[in-house]
């Protein structure tokens, strides 16, 4: 048997080992891929096995999660120095550093996080894009390949056709797929559900296309990777294996997901004549990947040399922008955008983050064909495309679920910030992806405008309730609804810090009210002031747009007297961390605080008793009515506070005082 087979061979035993000690797993990639993973990682993958996540490796991503045993058995037999025996034996155990989906967070090595079926698959086209525009920008100091391994579930998953229709508009010739084309699946054959001709469909995508009709031919594959290389569309390599390869159950659904017996591994070593002590490499096969380290050492010694020979001017940009990823405020925003003015929130992001995109070109935005709405534009809105790929704008079309994975991709691959935007409504759509970021622990942006039911005539499925809430409730997303610009210019410091590790998600309003100036001294994340009084009869608790309605109605109340304070919480994470200390919670809820915030209220009710809020679907009509329809219009809630503060207030009398307050 030749030094190839061998180590294919030791591949797929190490991996069946490592899912029969831990009693789960997925063995049947593991038998029908390792010749993929062979020829990928022995014949062309640039990796530096002494620093795994240096900028210029090519990327590999394993769509096709559960099979994990398979990538941590190949990065062991490949040399990678961050595996040890030990680690493939604590495969899915506790806290190890082979769990069992790949996390990038555990393993040095690992470019992405994946589990849910496709988004490995879409989130490989955002680092192909981040490839694209870092080479055109510096000169091709920057130049590797994306390559992703993906089965049957991914194709089959609405993303992955969004990833190939835009990874092939952009002819991104860097990004390689593999396919393991195995026909079965976890409760059948892939033909009970799908029945696509695979090569017309890459094809339409303007992809190319290649087959190869045999899975164990390791040779094949490595010509087909090579000729990939040559191409300038991006490459499909379609796959015929068998699951569950040399095993009694190969080729059936039995294959997938439950571990073989120890007679099956007996058996299977005995036809592959594998002599190996269980969790060993032979001398031979450790020896056999010299030339591939050997290689990825090389590579990564003429990205080096690329970098030193670079212009000054150059050099001291991808120093700054991709070795500090930095981001440049410039003082003039606090000077010119910290006022008192009269806007909407959505309106003020836009005319800030223009300023900002103006000065930093390692932003890109990832458009869902709602900029103008949304206003998330660059400083000239010049559209990154084919033989443009050092441009910032991205457009992605209607495709919400793949720009969440898309700006995953970019910010994982280092050297650039992403931000997609559309709706609030519709940020059910991106949720899949900033939950997936935010496991990788990816500083991506999202950016939801029309944050309330003051959408007005679009009608419920355009007013969102309860997705602020739902969004807050995600572990590890720090969500901000800013009530002006200090509180936008915050969350938007925090997501592009070096240090912050979270998405971040920014809420804006379509609605225009009061925007304050704030004093940065009295500024608190957590909560602060945006009305303090002595003796407060109450004090308004608000974010965003509602901050400017709750100054409204202590601005109404001070003409009788009665004082009321207004708190804003610009991030209600925040808000939970500064109320974690027993003494503030304490002091907080020594007064008479009540919420007023235009979404679903349950959340709020860990800190407050009562919440003017909206907890049912809207309507269609103009803003003033649907606020009426849901008692949150300015006159229904000097009714509610009234009657609070125990005031009986006339029709007349109501309507004066908001008159007089104007």
């Amino acid at each position: 048997m030749n030094i190839q087979q061998q180590t294919i061979n030791t591949i797929r035993v190490l991996g069946i080992e490592m899912i029969n000690n831990a009693k789960s797993g997925h063995p049947g990639m593991v038998m029908s891929a390792a010749p993929m993973m062979y020829a990928l990682f022995h014949d062309h993958l640039n990796y530096d096995v002494s620093d795994p996540n240096y900028l210029n490796r090519d990327r590999f991503i394993l769509s096709a999660g559960h099979g994990s045993a398979l990538l941590y058995a190949t990065m062991y037999v490949a040399g990678y120095k961050t595996l040890s025996t030990k680690d493939l034996k604590n495969f899915r155990k506790f806290s190890s550093k082979t769990p069992g989906h790949p996390e990038s967070t555990m393993l040095a090595g690992v470019d992405f996080g994946t589990g849910p079926l496709g988004q490995g698959a879409a989130t490989s086209v955002g680092f192909a894009i981040a490839e694209a525009n870092l080479s055109a920008r510096f000169d091709k100091i920057v130049n590797h390949y994306t390559y992703c391994l993906i089965g049957d579930g991914d194709l089959q998953e609405g993303v992955c056709q969004e990833a190939l229709a835009v990874a092939g508009r952009y002819k991104l010739n860097k990004l390689i797929w593999l396919y393991d084309s195995n026909d079965v699946q976890l409760d059948g054959r892939v033909e009970n559900s799908t029945n696509f001709d695979v090569e017309m469909l890459l094809k339409s995508y303007r992809w190319n296309y290649i087959l190869i009709k045999d899975g164990n031919d390791y040779q094949a594959i490595s010509n087909a990777i090579a000729q990939a290389k040559k191409s300038d569309k991006p490459t499909f390599i379609e796959v015929k294996t068998k699951l569950g390869f040399a095993s009694s159950v190969e080729n059936t659904n039995k294959a997938h997901g439950s571990p073989f017996s120890d007679e099956e591994i007996k058996n299977i070593k005995a036809k592959f004549d594998y002599k190996n002590k269980p969790f060993t490499v032979s001398t031979e096969v450790k020896n056999h990947f010299e030339s591939a380290i050997s290689r990825g050492l090389k590579a990564a010694e003429e990205f080096n040399q690329r970098l030193a020979k670079a212009k000054p001017e150059l050099k001291e940009k991808f120093i700054t922008q991709i070795k500090e990823e930095k981001i440049n405020f410039p003082k003039s925003l606090i000077n010119e955008f910290n006022v008192d003015q009269y806007d909407s929130t959505r309106n003020l992001f836009g005319k800030v983050f223009k300023e900002l995109t103006k000065i930093n070109d390692n932003i890109l935005v990832v458009n869902c064909d709602l900029s103008s709405s949304t206003k998330v534009v660059t400083h000239n809105n010049a559209r990154f495309d084919h033989g443009h790929y050092q441009n910032q704008f991205v457009d992605v079309g209607v495709r919400e679920f793949l720009a969440g994975c898309i700006v995953n991709g970019v910010v994982a691959h280092k050297g650039l910030k992403a931000v997609s935007s559309t709706f609030m409504a519709f940020s059910d759509y991106n949720k899949p992806a900033l939950r997936l970021g935010a496991i990788n622990k990816l500083s991506s942006l999202y950016v939801y405008s029309h944050d309330s039911f003051n959408v007005g005539e679009d009608g419920p499925t355009h007013q969102p309730i309860e997705q602020l809430s739902a969004l807050r409730l995600i572990p590890d997303v720090l969500v901000y609804r800013p009530a002006n610009f200090y509180e936008l210019y915050i969350a938007l410091k925090t997501a592009f810090d070096k240090k912050n590790h979270k998405p971040v998600v920014i809420s804006t309003s379509r609605s225009e009210f009061d925007l304050t100036k704030v004093n940065p001294k009295t500024f608190d994340e957590g909560y602060y002031y945006l009305n303090k009084t002595k003796s407060p009869k109450l004090r308004l608790i608000a974010t965003g747009s509602d901050a400017g309605t709750a100054l409204k109605l202590a601005k109404i109340f001070k003409q009788e007297g009665i004082d009321i304070d207004v708190i804003s919480v610009a991030s209600f994470k925040k808000l939970k961390e500064k109320l974690a200390d027993l003494e503030v919670l304490k002091e907080f809820k020594k007064y008479k605080n009540i919420v007023i915030e235009s979404g679903v209220s349950n959340i709020w009710f860990e800190f407050v008793s009562l919440v003017i809020g909206v907890n049912d679907f809207g309507l269609s009509g103009n803003p003033n009515e649907v606020a009426t329809y849901f008692s949150m219009d300015l006159e229904s809630l000097v009714k509610s506070l009234a009657s609070i503060l125990h005031k009986n207030y006339t029709q007349q009398k109501i309507e004066e005082l908001i008159k007089n307050a104007n």
